[in-house]
């Protein structure tokens, strides 16, 4: 795939979310959102999307990546549930200002780093 496609996903007759699948070329294609409105979740929409999408990308590529934020665990077991369990890379940020609380703190490679929230959200 070199350019990216957006899927509808539909329940009957109803949008219900979509998945956003982008290509970064390099036979790696990357998830790049998946949403489920709040009143359709834990349903199983969301792992039915991914086999689905994993038949697809798994034609002509060697991996399919997702990129999540660290504090978002709902997604977290979500993927992980359905066998993503490979860390590939770390998205590491300095905060400069704002308002941030730590959620929780993991240790990678003898290194702590913190997981944090804007309060704002």
């Amino acid at each position: 795939m070199k350019e990216g496609n957006v899927f509808y996903l539909i329940e009957t007759t109803e949008i219900v979310g979509f998945a956003h699948l982008g290509a970064r070329g390099d036979k790696a294609d990357w998830l790049e959102h998946l949403y489920v409105i709040p009143g359709m979740r834990h349903r199983g929409i969301g792992s039915t999307v991914i086999q689905q999408l994993e038949k697809i990308v798994s034609g002509y590529s060697q991996s399919l990546y997702i990129e999540v934020s660290a504090r978002n665990i709902p997604a977290l077991k979500l993927y992980y549930r359905n066998g993503y369990d490979t860390l590939n890379t770390l998205t590491l940020r300095k905060d400069f200002h704002g308002t941030f609380r730590g959620v929780k703190e993991e240790v990678i490679g003898g290194m702590t780093f913190k997981i944090k929230k804007d309060i704002k959200e």
